[in-house]
């Protein structure tokens, strides 16, 4: 039973702390990295914004895809999805809101 219970724990703990940390990057200029539209008020999504390099990010519990970045910012193909595994709050020099 014990045994049962660490494997179980091994096995589900990574997903139940892990998340996203996602933005759109537009294909025309590779700095301009958006992601606001993402990130609701509630528990869930943590809203990231850097003032010196003007990066959004959102951390939330799944990945955007690229249909999702051309859904909320408009435009067939103008945005990429950008996500990467990520545990903690915004990176350094980010602003959390």
């Amino acid at each position: 039973m014990k045994a049962t219970a660490v494997l179980a724990f091994a096995v589900l703990a990574p997903n139940a702390v892990s998340a996203w940390m996602c933005n759109c990057r537009s294909s025309k200029d590779a700095q301009i990295l958006v992601a606001l539209k993402f990130c609701g008020t509630g528990p869930g999504h943590t809203r990231c914004y850097n003032p010196t390099t003007k990066v959004q990010a959102c951390i939330m519990n799944t990945p955007i895809t690229q249909a999702d970045c051309d859904a909320k910012y408009g435009g067939k193909g103008e945005w990429i999805a950008q996500c990467e595994h990520w545990t903690g709050a915004c990176p350094p020099g980010s602003t959390q809101d």
